[in-house]
Protein backbone atom coordinates (compact mmCIF):
# COMPACT_ATOMS: atom_id res chain seq x y z
CA UNK A 1 0.00 0.00 0.00
CA UNK A 2 1.33 2.88 -1.13
CA UNK A 3 1.80 6.45 1.17
CA UNK A 4 -1.28 9.21 1.07
CA UNK A 5 0.00 12.34 -0.67
CA UNK A 6 -0.23 15.24 2.26
CA UNK A 7 -2.07 18.38 0.87
CA UNK A 8 -1.84 21.98 2.36
CA UNK A 9 -5.02 23.50 2.45
CA UNK A 10 -5.34 26.09 -1.07
CA UNK A 11 -3.19 24.04 -3.45
CA UNK A 12 -1.01 20.88 -4.98
CA UNK A 13 1.50 21.82 -7.25
CA UNK A 14 1.40 18.73 -10.39
CA UNK A 15 3.66 17.98 -13.35
CA UNK A 16 2.40 19.28 -17.00
CA UNK A 17 -0.58 17.90 -18.33
CA UNK A 18 -0.76 14.89 -21.06
CA UNK A 19 -2.42 15.79 -24.61
CA UNK A 20 -4.20 13.45 -26.77
CA UNK A 21 -2.38 12.38 -30.33
CA UNK A 22 -5.57 13.26 -32.38
CA UNK A 23 -8.86 14.61 -31.72
CA UNK A 24 -12.13 13.07 -31.11
CA UNK A 25 -15.62 13.53 -31.73
CA UNK A 26 -17.75 14.86 -28.42
CA UNK A 27 -19.60 11.56 -28.35
CA UNK A 28 -17.08 9.02 -27.69
CA UNK A 29 -16.38 7.94 -24.06
CA UNK A 30 -14.07 5.47 -22.22
CA UNK A 31 -14.46 3.93 -18.88
CA UNK A 32 -11.58 3.56 -16.62
CA UNK A 33 -12.58 1.12 -13.37
CA UNK A 34 -10.41 1.36 -10.69
CA UNK A 35 -10.08 -0.89 -7.73
CA UNK A 36 -7.62 -3.66 -6.72
CA UNK A 37 -10.66 -6.04 -6.17
CA UNK A 38 -11.87 -5.56 -9.65
CA UNK A 39 -8.77 -6.56 -11.33
CA UNK A 40 -8.57 -9.57 -8.79
CA UNK A 41 -11.80 -11.06 -9.66
CA UNK A 42 -13.10 -10.72 -6.33
CA UNK A 43 -15.91 -8.39 -7.40
CA UNK A 44 -17.58 -8.15 -10.97
CA UNK A 45 -17.16 -4.90 -12.97
CA UNK A 46 -20.88 -4.35 -12.27
CA UNK A 47 -20.81 -0.60 -12.69
CA UNK A 48 -18.85 -0.57 -16.20
CA UNK A 49 -21.29 -2.25 -17.75
CA UNK A 50 -24.70 -0.40 -16.09
CA UNK A 51 -22.93 3.01 -16.68
CA UNK A 52 -21.78 1.81 -20.40
CA UNK A 53 -25.60 1.13 -21.13
CA UNK A 54 -26.40 4.89 -19.86
CA UNK A 55 -23.78 6.36 -21.72
CA UNK A 56 -25.02 4.72 -24.96
CA UNK A 57 -28.72 5.39 -24.40
CA UNK A 58 -27.47 8.75 -24.08
CA UNK A 59 -26.10 8.58 -27.01
CA UNK A 60 -22.54 8.52 -26.48
CA UNK A 61 -20.34 5.38 -28.17
CA UNK A 62 -18.21 3.61 -25.77
CA UNK A 63 -14.89 2.71 -27.39
CA UNK A 64 -13.09 1.01 -24.63
CA UNK A 65 -13.35 -0.25 -20.90
CA UNK A 66 -10.45 -0.29 -18.73
CA UNK A 67 -9.68 -2.15 -15.30
CA UNK A 68 -6.99 -0.87 -13.18
CA UNK A 69 -5.32 -1.87 -9.69
CA UNK A 70 -5.32 0.78 -6.89
CA UNK A 71 -1.97 1.92 -8.52
CA UNK A 72 -0.61 5.47 -9.52
CA UNK A 73 1.22 4.45 -12.11
CA UNK A 74 -1.58 2.17 -13.51
CA UNK A 75 -4.51 4.72 -13.31
CA UNK A 76 -2.17 7.23 -15.21
CA UNK A 77 -1.43 4.87 -17.74
CA UNK A 78 -5.20 4.16 -18.44
CA UNK A 79 -5.87 7.70 -18.45
CA UNK A 80 -3.10 7.78 -21.11
CA UNK A 81 -5.22 5.37 -23.42
CA UNK A 82 -8.65 6.43 -22.31
CA UNK A 83 -7.77 9.88 -24.13
CA UNK A 84 -6.29 8.67 -27.16
CA UNK A 85 -9.84 6.49 -27.35
CA UNK A 86 -12.53 9.21 -26.33
CA UNK A 87 -12.73 12.63 -25.63
CA UNK A 88 -15.38 11.98 -22.59
CA UNK A 89 -13.45 9.67 -19.76
CA UNK A 90 -15.48 8.29 -17.05
CA UNK A 91 -13.47 7.69 -14.39
CA UNK A 92 -15.29 5.17 -11.55
CA UNK A 93 -13.83 4.42 -7.81
CA UNK A 94 -10.89 5.55 -6.07
CA UNK A 95 -12.83 8.78 -4.37
CA UNK A 96 -12.97 7.22 -0.46
CA UNK A 97 -11.35 8.17 2.41
CA UNK A 98 -8.77 5.50 2.79
CA UNK A 99 -4.59 5.70 1.40
CA UNK A 100 -6.01 3.50 -1.51
CA UNK A 101 -8.15 5.91 -2.71
CA UNK A 102 -5.78 8.12 -4.55
CA UNK A 103 -7.56 8.80 -8.01
CA UNK A 104 -8.33 12.37 -7.63
CA UNK A 105 -4.72 12.95 -6.79
CA UNK A 106 -3.30 10.74 -9.99
CA UNK A 107 -6.31 13.03 -11.82
CA UNK A 108 -4.77 16.42 -10.70
CA UNK A 109 -1.17 15.03 -11.76
CA UNK A 110 -2.88 13.70 -15.32
CA UNK A 111 -4.03 17.07 -15.93
CA UNK A 112 -1.71 19.43 -14.69
CA UNK A 113 -4.24 21.03 -12.20
CA UNK A 114 -3.18 20.96 -8.79
CA UNK A 115 -5.88 19.84 -6.02
CA UNK A 116 -7.65 22.63 -4.17
CA UNK A 117 -9.65 21.83 -1.20
CA UNK A 118 -13.30 22.64 -1.52
CA UNK A 119 -15.42 24.09 2.05
CA UNK A 120 -18.63 23.05 0.21
CA UNK A 121 -17.79 19.44 0.38
CA UNK A 122 -16.10 19.22 3.70
CA UNK A 123 -19.50 20.91 4.91
CA UNK A 124 -21.85 17.93 3.50
CA UNK A 125 -19.59 15.31 5.13
CA UNK A 126 -19.47 17.44 8.49
CA UNK A 127 -23.27 17.10 8.36
CA UNK A 128 -23.68 13.51 7.15
CA UNK A 129 -21.98 12.04 10.31
CA UNK A 130 -23.70 14.76 12.66
CA UNK A 131 -27.42 13.10 10.87
CA UNK A 132 -25.81 9.72 11.98
CA UNK A 133 -24.75 11.26 15.22
CA UNK A 134 -21.10 10.37 14.73
CA UNK A 135 -17.92 12.14 14.56
CA UNK A 136 -16.61 13.19 11.64
CA UNK A 137 -13.12 10.92 11.14
CA UNK A 138 -10.26 13.00 10.08
CA UNK A 139 -9.35 10.53 7.04
CA UNK A 140 -12.75 11.97 5.06
CA UNK A 141 -11.09 15.46 4.61
CA UNK A 142 -9.03 14.16 1.50
CA UNK A 143 -12.17 13.77 0.10
CA UNK A 144 -12.68 17.42 -0.30
CA UNK A 145 -9.85 17.97 -2.70
CA UNK A 146 -10.41 18.46 -6.25
CA UNK A 147 -8.08 19.46 -9.49
CA UNK A 148 -8.31 23.08 -9.47
CA UNK A 149 -11.68 24.13 -12.22
CA UNK A 150 -13.26 21.07 -11.29
CA UNK A 151 -16.94 21.13 -11.29
CA UNK A 152 -17.98 19.63 -7.81
CA UNK A 153 -21.68 17.18 -7.51
CA UNK A 154 -22.46 16.97 -4.48
CA UNK A 155 -23.09 13.10 -3.41
CA UNK A 156 -26.28 12.29 -1.66
CA UNK A 157 -25.58 8.74 -0.54
CA UNK A 158 -22.47 9.27 0.96
CA UNK A 159 -19.24 11.12 1.37
CA UNK A 160 -17.02 11.09 -2.50
CA UNK A 161 -18.67 13.94 -4.37
CA UNK A 162 -18.09 13.58 -7.94
CA UNK A 163 -16.23 15.77 -9.87
CA UNK A 164 -15.75 16.52 -13.56
CA UNK A 165 -12.24 18.31 -15.04
CA UNK A 166 -11.51 19.68 -18.59
CA UNK A 167 -8.25 18.17 -20.21
CA UNK A 168 -6.66 19.43 -23.60
CA UNK A 169 -8.43 16.71 -25.68
CA UNK A 170 -11.97 16.63 -23.92
CA UNK A 171 -13.46 16.14 -20.01
CA UNK A 172 -12.99 13.25 -17.16
CA UNK A 173 -16.30 12.82 -15.06
CA UNK A 174 -14.66 11.45 -11.53
CA UNK A 175 -17.54 8.94 -9.97
CA UNK A 176 -17.55 7.27 -6.52
CA UNK A 177 -17.14 3.19 -6.78
CA UNK A 178 -20.12 2.01 -4.61
CA UNK A 179 -22.87 1.05 -6.57
CA UNK A 180 -25.81 2.91 -4.87
CA UNK A 181 -23.26 6.01 -5.07
CA UNK A 182 -22.40 5.82 -8.77
CA UNK A 183 -26.31 5.56 -9.88
CA UNK A 184 -26.99 9.00 -7.46
CA UNK A 185 -24.23 11.03 -9.17
CA UNK A 186 -25.61 9.52 -12.57
CA UNK A 187 -29.36 10.17 -12.23
CA UNK A 188 -28.81 13.87 -10.03
CA UNK A 189 -26.45 15.19 -11.96
CA UNK A 190 -24.48 13.62 -15.32
CA UNK A 191 -27.64 12.18 -17.27
CA UNK A 192 -29.00 15.91 -17.96
CA UNK A 193 -25.77 17.35 -18.52
CA UNK A 194 -24.80 14.11 -21.08
CA UNK A 195 -28.11 15.44 -22.99
CA UNK A 196 -25.79 18.36 -24.63
CA UNK A 197 -22.61 16.78 -25.49
CA UNK A 198 -23.98 14.79 -28.20
CA UNK A 199 -24.65 16.88 -31.22
CA UNK A 200 -28.52 16.10 -33.06
CA UNK A 201 -25.94 15.13 -36.16
CA UNK A 202 -24.50 12.33 -34.13
CA UNK A 203 -27.37 10.95 -32.05
CA UNK A 204 -28.19 7.33 -32.89
CA UNK A 205 -31.03 5.21 -32.09
CA UNK A 206 -30.44 1.07 -31.51
CA UNK A 207 -33.07 -0.87 -32.67
CA UNK A 208 -32.60 -4.81 -31.90
CA UNK A 209 -34.37 -7.74 -33.22
CA UNK A 210 -34.58 -10.82 -30.65
CA UNK A 211 -34.88 -14.25 -32.57
CA UNK A 212 -34.79 -17.65 -31.51
CA UNK A 213 -34.33 -21.02 -33.22
CA UNK A 214 -31.54 -19.82 -35.84
CA UNK A 215 -28.18 -19.82 -35.86
CA UNK A 216 -26.26 -16.53 -35.62
CA UNK A 217 -24.09 -16.92 -38.81
CA UNK A 218 -26.98 -17.18 -41.13
CA UNK A 219 -29.46 -14.93 -39.17
CA UNK A 220 -26.15 -12.78 -39.67
CA UNK A 221 -26.38 -13.74 -43.82
CA UNK A 222 -29.92 -12.60 -43.88
CA UNK A 223 -29.51 -9.17 -42.03
CA UNK A 224 -26.56 -8.25 -44.67
CA UNK A 225 -28.37 -8.96 -47.56
CA UNK A 226 -31.25 -7.57 -46.68
CA UNK A 227 -29.12 -4.35 -45.61
CA UNK A 228 -26.95 -4.26 -48.41
CA UNK A 229 -26.65 -1.10 -50.38
CA UNK A 230 -27.68 0.77 -46.95
CA UNK A 231 -25.34 2.86 -44.99
CA UNK A 232 -26.61 1.32 -41.27
CA UNK A 233 -24.36 0.28 -39.01
CA UNK A 234 -25.77 -3.20 -37.83
CA UNK A 235 -23.91 -5.75 -35.26
CA UNK A 236 -24.92 -9.16 -33.55
CA UNK A 237 -25.14 -10.67 -30.14
CA UNK A 238 -25.48 -14.49 -29.30
CA UNK A 239 -26.78 -14.88 -26.02
CA UNK A 240 -28.02 -18.48 -25.66
CA UNK A 241 -30.82 -19.29 -26.84
CA UNK A 242 -31.52 -15.86 -28.47
CA UNK A 243 -29.45 -13.77 -31.28
CA UNK A 244 -29.36 -10.41 -31.61
CA UNK A 245 -29.83 -8.41 -34.60
CA UNK A 246 -28.77 -4.76 -33.80
CA UNK A 247 -28.81 -1.54 -36.16
CA UNK A 248 -27.95 1.99 -35.16
CA UNK A 249 -30.34 4.44 -36.46
CA UNK A 250 -28.83 8.08 -36.74
CA UNK A 251 -31.94 10.05 -35.53
CA UNK A 252 -31.86 12.08 -38.92
CA UNK A 253 -32.14 9.81 -41.11
CA UNK A 254 -35.15 7.94 -39.57
CA UNK A 255 -37.62 8.44 -42.45
CA UNK A 256 -35.10 6.82 -44.21
CA UNK A 257 -34.22 3.94 -42.39
CA UNK A 258 -37.90 2.95 -42.36
CA UNK A 259 -37.67 0.96 -46.04
CA UNK A 260 -34.96 -0.92 -44.66
CA UNK A 261 -35.71 -1.49 -40.98
CA UNK A 262 -39.17 -3.34 -42.82
CA UNK A 263 -37.33 -5.21 -45.03
CA UNK A 264 -35.17 -6.72 -42.54
CA UNK A 265 -37.98 -7.41 -39.76
CA UNK A 266 -40.21 -9.60 -42.57
CA UNK A 267 -37.14 -11.06 -42.95
CA UNK A 268 -36.34 -12.62 -39.35
CA UNK A 269 -39.92 -13.18 -38.69
CA UNK A 270 -40.02 -16.88 -38.97
CA UNK A 271 -37.20 -16.23 -35.72
CA UNK A 272 -38.51 -13.13 -34.74
CA UNK A 273 -39.92 -13.35 -30.69
CA UNK A 274 -39.64 -9.29 -29.53
CA UNK A 275 -38.10 -5.85 -30.33
CA UNK A 276 -35.78 -3.65 -28.83
CA UNK A 277 -36.18 -3.88 -24.62
CA UNK A 278 -38.84 -7.00 -25.20
CA UNK A 279 -39.10 -9.52 -22.81
CA UNK A 280 -41.00 -12.69 -23.38
CA UNK A 281 -41.10 -13.42 -19.82
CA UNK A 282 -42.65 -10.48 -18.56
CA UNK A 283 -44.95 -10.32 -22.14
CA UNK A 284 -46.45 -14.14 -20.72
CA UNK A 285 -47.31 -12.50 -17.65
CA UNK A 286 -48.96 -9.46 -18.77
CA UNK A 287 -51.46 -11.80 -20.91
CA UNK A 288 -52.37 -13.09 -17.45
CA UNK A 289 -52.99 -10.00 -15.26
CA UNK A 290 -56.00 -10.26 -13.97
CA UNK A 291 -55.69 -14.08 -13.40
CA UNK A 292 -56.05 -15.52 -10.28
CA UNK A 293 -53.65 -18.17 -10.56
CA UNK A 294 -51.71 -20.39 -13.05
CA UNK A 295 -50.35 -23.88 -12.76
CA UNK A 296 -47.19 -24.89 -14.80
CA UNK A 297 -46.85 -28.93 -14.86
CA UNK A 298 -43.28 -29.19 -15.82
CA UNK A 299 -42.18 -32.75 -17.33
CA UNK A 300 -39.45 -31.30 -19.78
CA UNK A 301 -36.88 -28.44 -18.15
CA UNK A 302 -36.41 -29.29 -14.26
CA UNK A 303 -37.75 -26.48 -13.19
CA UNK A 304 -36.11 -23.56 -15.39
CA UNK A 305 -39.18 -22.63 -17.02
CA UNK A 306 -40.95 -21.86 -13.47
CA UNK A 307 -37.41 -19.83 -12.80
CA UNK A 308 -38.14 -17.80 -16.08
CA UNK A 309 -41.77 -17.00 -15.72
CA UNK A 310 -42.22 -16.39 -11.24
CA UNK A 311 -40.46 -12.92 -11.65
CA UNK A 312 -42.80 -11.56 -13.73
CA UNK A 313 -45.80 -13.45 -12.69
CA UNK A 314 -45.31 -12.15 -8.99
CA UNK A 315 -45.08 -8.52 -10.40
CA UNK A 316 -48.57 -9.08 -12.35
CA UNK A 317 -49.81 -10.21 -8.61
CA UNK A 318 -50.61 -13.82 -10.58
CA UNK A 319 -50.38 -16.91 -7.99
CA UNK A 320 -48.18 -19.51 -9.87
CA UNK A 321 -48.64 -23.51 -8.70
CA UNK A 322 -45.33 -25.83 -10.23
CA UNK A 323 -45.49 -29.12 -10.28
CA UNK A 324 -41.81 -30.15 -11.37
CA UNK A 325 -41.17 -33.93 -12.30
CA UNK A 326 -37.99 -35.86 -13.29
CA UNK A 327 -37.98 -35.02 -17.22
CA UNK A 328 -38.58 -38.10 -19.03
CA UNK A 329 -39.68 -39.72 -22.48
CA UNK A 330 -42.74 -38.53 -23.92
CA UNK A 331 -45.58 -40.99 -25.33
CA UNK A 332 -49.05 -39.70 -26.38
CA UNK A 333 -50.07 -41.51 -23.55
CA UNK A 334 -49.75 -39.32 -21.84
CA UNK A 335 -52.05 -37.20 -22.88
CA UNK A 336 -54.64 -39.28 -21.76
CA UNK A 337 -53.39 -40.13 -18.15
CA UNK A 338 -52.70 -36.91 -16.77
CA UNK A 339 -52.65 -37.21 -12.92
CA UNK A 340 -55.76 -35.82 -11.41
CA UNK A 341 -53.27 -33.22 -9.52
CA UNK A 342 -52.62 -31.44 -12.69
CA UNK A 343 -55.93 -31.45 -14.66
CA UNK A 344 -58.08 -30.71 -11.55
CA UNK A 345 -59.43 -27.03 -11.32
CA UNK A 346 -58.71 -26.23 -8.21
CA UNK A 347 -60.08 -22.56 -6.92
CA UNK A 348 -57.51 -19.80 -7.64
CA UNK A 349 -56.05 -21.73 -11.17
CA UNK A 350 -57.49 -20.11 -13.97
CA UNK A 351 -55.14 -21.84 -16.57
CA UNK A 352 -52.95 -24.87 -16.64
CA UNK A 353 -49.24 -25.26 -18.85
CA UNK A 354 -47.98 -28.55 -19.34
CA UNK A 355 -44.66 -28.82 -20.78
CA UNK A 356 -44.63 -33.12 -21.58
CA UNK A 357 -41.82 -34.11 -23.56
CA UNK A 358 -40.51 -35.34 -26.73
CA UNK A 359 -42.60 -37.66 -29.11
CA UNK A 360 -42.16 -40.48 -31.38
CA UNK A 361 -41.42 -38.10 -34.69
CA UNK A 362 -38.98 -35.71 -32.62
CA UNK A 363 -40.84 -32.55 -31.83
CA UNK A 364 -41.55 -31.36 -28.04
CA UNK A 365 -45.38 -30.99 -27.10
CA UNK A 366 -46.42 -28.59 -25.20
CA UNK A 367 -50.11 -27.92 -24.03
CA UNK A 368 -52.60 -25.29 -22.11
CA UNK A 369 -55.39 -25.08 -21.24
CA UNK A 370 -57.74 -22.41 -19.87
CA UNK A 371 -60.86 -22.32 -17.54
CA UNK A 372 -63.03 -21.07 -19.89
CA UNK A 373 -62.42 -24.13 -21.93
CA UNK A 374 -60.00 -22.60 -24.43
CA UNK A 375 -57.40 -24.94 -24.82
CA UNK A 376 -54.08 -24.84 -26.96
CA UNK A 377 -51.76 -27.56 -28.00
CA UNK A 378 -48.10 -26.89 -29.75
CA UNK A 379 -44.65 -28.34 -31.17
CA UNK A 380 -41.40 -27.41 -31.92
CA UNK A 381 -38.12 -28.72 -33.09
CA UNK A 382 -34.55 -28.52 -30.67
CA UNK A 383 -31.15 -30.05 -31.99
CA UNK A 384 -29.57 -30.10 -29.25
CA UNK A 385 -30.71 -33.55 -27.80
CA UNK A 386 -27.72 -34.87 -26.95
CA UNK A 387 -27.12 -35.42 -22.69
CA UNK A 388 -24.11 -32.96 -22.49
CA UNK A 389 -26.71 -30.20 -23.77
CA UNK A 390 -29.65 -30.91 -21.38
CA UNK A 391 -29.26 -27.89 -19.60
CA UNK A 392 -28.94 -25.99 -22.44
CA UNK A 393 -31.92 -27.17 -23.99
CA UNK A 394 -33.77 -26.96 -20.80
CA UNK A 395 -33.34 -23.34 -21.19
CA UNK A 396 -34.47 -23.17 -25.00
CA UNK A 397 -37.45 -25.27 -24.56
CA UNK A 398 -38.75 -22.78 -21.86
CA UNK A 399 -38.27 -20.16 -24.15
CA UNK A 400 -40.11 -21.76 -26.97
CA UNK A 401 -42.67 -22.74 -24.60
CA UNK A 402 -43.12 -19.13 -23.67
CA UNK A 403 -43.22 -17.82 -26.74
CA UNK A 404 -45.68 -20.25 -28.13
CA UNK A 405 -48.11 -19.68 -25.22
CA UNK A 406 -47.50 -15.56 -25.32
CA UNK A 407 -48.90 -15.86 -28.85
CA UNK A 408 -51.90 -18.20 -27.97
CA UNK A 409 -52.82 -15.82 -25.25
CA UNK A 410 -52.27 -12.80 -26.59
CA UNK A 411 -54.66 -14.72 -29.86
CA UNK A 412 -57.34 -15.74 -27.36
CA UNK A 413 -57.51 -12.13 -25.74
CA UNK A 414 -58.44 -10.51 -29.05
CA UNK A 415 -60.89 -13.02 -29.96
CA UNK A 416 -64.02 -11.26 -29.36
CA UNK A 417 -66.81 -12.44 -27.42
CA UNK A 418 -69.80 -14.09 -29.26
CA UNK A 419 -73.13 -11.74 -29.25
CA UNK A 420 -76.84 -12.94 -29.25
CA UNK A 421 -78.61 -12.50 -32.19
CA UNK A 422 -80.63 -9.38 -32.22
CA UNK A 423 -84.41 -9.78 -31.69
Amino acid sequence: MKPPVQHSNSSMTAPEPRTGTRPLPAYCAAIVAVGTEVCAGDIANTNGAWLANELTKAGLRVTLHLVVEDDRTDIAHALDQAAKAASQVFVIGGLGPTTDDFTREVISSWTGRPLVFQHESWQRILSRFERLGRSTPPSNKQQCYFPQESEVFANANGTADAFTCQTSSGKIWALPGPPRELKGIWNDHFSPLLKNVVPASARRQLRTWQCLGQGESLLAEITEQCLSGSDLERGYRARFPYVDIKVWVPEQSQNDAKHWLSRLGESLKPWLVGIDHFDLAEDFAMHLVGKSGVRIVDHVTAGSFFARVFPALTRCNVFVESLCYTPHPFNESDLVSSTPAETNWDPGIDAVFTLHGLTADGDWFISAEARNGKTFSGKFQTHLRSPEWSNRNQVYIAEQSLHKWSLWLKSISQQKPATAPAG
